[in-house]
């Protein structure tokens, strides 16, 4: 990635646009940021999903006619 914005483009490769090397750095930022924290990226990790009421009553109706 480090490459990709400090080199160069060669002779049959096109420079990157500005929006593209900002995502890049974007990238790379929240990757650094990950690495040295620890924590998992946004919309991931350990989130605990609240069930509905209809869906409890479905687990407790699975949990119970399994046996």
């Amino acid at each position: 990635m480090t490459d990709l914005l400090l080199e160069e483009p060669g002779p049959r490769e096109e420079p990157l646009e500005d929006k593209q090397e900002s995502s890049l750095i974007e990238i790379m930022v929240c990757c650094i940021k990950q690495a040295a924290t620890g924590d998992p990226p946004v919309g991931r990790g350990p989130t605990r999903r609240v069930l509905s009421a209809k869906e409890l009553k479905q687990v407790q109706k699975n949990s119970n006619s399994k046996f």
